[in-house]
């Protein structure tokens, strides 16, 4: 049941996120639309690729590296509990 309720606290809210942005999105002509790194093949340039590949690699870098501190600390923790329980 709280499984329910969490994924319900996040889904909910991501929900209302898009349609707003949806919504916003339908008023924007499609010309304004467009963002600086564009993945689309009509205007994207070999340079946007690479900043998007930039980004996509640095961002995969920062989330191995959280997992890693994430487990040491984790191993930190039960090493200070082990040693309390002593």
């Amino acid at each position: 049941m709280i499984q329910i309720v969490l994924l319900l606290a996040f889904v909910i809210p991501a929900i209302l996120f898009f349609l707003a942005q949806q919504r916003l999105l339908q008023i924007i002509s499609p010309e304004n639309r467009e963002m600086f790194i564009n993945y689309s093949t009509r205007h994207s340039s070999s340079y946007l690729r690479l900043f998007g590949s930039f980004f996509f690699l640095t961002g995969m870098v920062c989330w191995i590296i959280y997992w890693v501190r994430l487990v040491n600390t984790k191993n930190k923790l039960i090493g200070l509990s082990a040693g309390i329980a002593r």
